[in-house]
């Protein structure tokens, strides 16, 4: 059973959106996505990948910016 995936976006759009894909189809649609995207990536990536991620960190991406985007999901970790 897996909850939360944290995974870093590809600079490519495609490519992000065939790995969400493929996550998706792996974990299935309840286990919440985090992606790492860079902010150049990030314009590109969000109107192709709609409701397929619930939330996004934005780069610099680093422990106190990841603890707070747990801290915001409430996932109890």
């Amino acid at each position: 059973h897996v909850d939360l995936v944290i995974f870093c976006a590809p600079k490519d759009s495609e490519q992000t959106q065939a790995l969400c894909a493929m996550l998706r189809s792996r974990i299935g649609e309840s286990a919440r996505l985090l992606c790492c995207a860079g902010r150049y990536v990030y314009p590109l990536i969000t109107p192709l990948l709609g409701n397929a991620i619930q939330s996004m960190i934005i780069t610099p991406f680093n422990a106190r910016e990841l603890r707070q985007k747990l801290d915001e999901l409430d996932l109890g970790f």
